[in-house]
């Protein structure tokens, strides 16, 4: 890690801008699993707005890397990710038969399915570039900081 940070201090190495938004792009993912559960507003009529306007900010912000020239030079799309396609031609279907029942309805479920898709690709990214084991363990640390936060909440709420 150490030498991964003195190497991009040099300002000639190309691949210093690339990794720093790898690992950027990963602390938004971690914030995704982190803060929309530690959000306090929840107001009628949708009582978890704020929490997935959270996610989504993040989740559009985490997918930087992807606009990188570089990110696309050995693109690859992993399997689970044509899971969404499916589910979205499925949703299309409904909507073009007149199934769903309006279509903002629709629209919103195709955004949620393209959203998941483009997450599994920049997950399928981050673990080419970064590795499995550095993608869980932050991953991990996050939910379990996350799982802390609301304990200490639920417990000022109880006492």
């Amino acid at each position: 890690m150490l030498k991964n940070i003195t190497r991009c201090l040099n300002l000639n190495n190309a691949n210093c801008h690339c990794l720093n938004l790898n690992y950027i792009s990963l602390m938004f993912i971690g914030l995704m699993f982190l803060l929309p559960f530690v959000v306090l507003y929840h107001r009628l009529p949708i009582p978890s707005f704020y929490g997935e306007w959270i996610a989504a900010t993040l989740g559009l912000a985490a997918m930087l890397p992807l606009l990188h020239k570089a990110s696309w030079q050995s693109f690859q799309v992993p399997k689970i990710a044509l899971i969404f396609l499916g589910l979205a031609a499925i949703i299309s279907m409904q909507w073009m038969l007149g199934m769903l029942h309006s279509n903002q309805y629709a629209l919103l479920i195709l955004s949620y399915v393209v959203w998941a898709f483009f997450l599994v690709i920049l997950g399928g990214y981050l673990r080419r570039e970064l590795g499995w084991e550095k993608v869980a363990i932050t991953l991990a640390w996050f939910i379990v900081i996350g799982g802390l936060i609301n304990v200490g909440i639920v417990g000022l709420q109880y006492a």
